[in-house]
């Protein structure tokens, strides 16, 4: 029973793998994911997750960045919105209370503030556009191709898990980046088409 709770962790965290992935082999953005793990929330009787990627320094900041910055906060949630189907506003959420935070919802609230964060930088022309394309335009898109993520959402958590220690499991990385490169594949052009998109937006 725990494991499956921590199934859902594990998906919105690999939303956050897989950003970080096509941000590397498509743009050439390098922040690899350095570690993923799984572990009881403090909140409420689920699980939480952290995907840690490298840090950017002051040097490494570029504007053309940003959009990659921006989506790969939002993967999480695409993730699983898609994987619970529910709404994205019901992960990334403006305003929270604390039941809503125990019944397992608004778990993308940190990714929430981490974009609320990225829109402030000045090269972003119109927050309101980019926040508006994601959360209903693009999600409603990824919905309607929804059997593309069947394979993704198959991967089994128990299957990655490198290490536990007190129910905080360690994902292996390995591992999981074999099993994910047709998916990473599949979902090239829609990536790439979301990322197109938030630029056409900032002109």
């Amino acid at each position: 029973m725990e494991r499956e709770k921590a199934q859902v962790a594990f998906i919105h965290e690999l939303g956050h793998h897989v950003s970080n992935k096509l941000n590397k082999t498509i743009f050439g953005y390098d922040r690899p994911t350095e570690s993923i793990t799984i572990y009881p929330s403090k909140y409420g009787d689920f699980f939480d997750g952290m995907t840690k990627s490298s840090n950017t320094t002051p040097n490494s900041y570029k504007a053309e960045y940003t959009p990659l910055e921006y989506l790969r906060a939002y993967y999480g949630c695409l993730f699983e919105s898609l994987f619970r189907s529910i709404d994205i506003n019901e992960c990334l959420c403006s305003k929270i209370t604390p039941s809503i935070i125990s019944s397992g919802l608004c778990k993308g609230r940190a990714d929430y503030y981490q974009m609320s964060h990225l829109a402030l930088r000045v090269e972003i022309k119109n927050k309101f556009l980019w926040w508006d394309f994601l959360t209903k335009n693009y999600f409603s898109l990824m919905k309607s191709k929804i059997k593309s993520f069947a394979e993704i959402f198959k991967l089994n958590f128990s299957d990655y898990i490198l290490q536990e220690v007190n129910y905080k499991y360690y994902i292996n990385l390995d591992v999981l980046d074999m099993d994910i490169e047709n998916f990473l594949i599949i979902h090239k052009q829609d990536y790439i088409m979301a990322i197109n998109e938030l630029r056409k937006l900032n002109q």
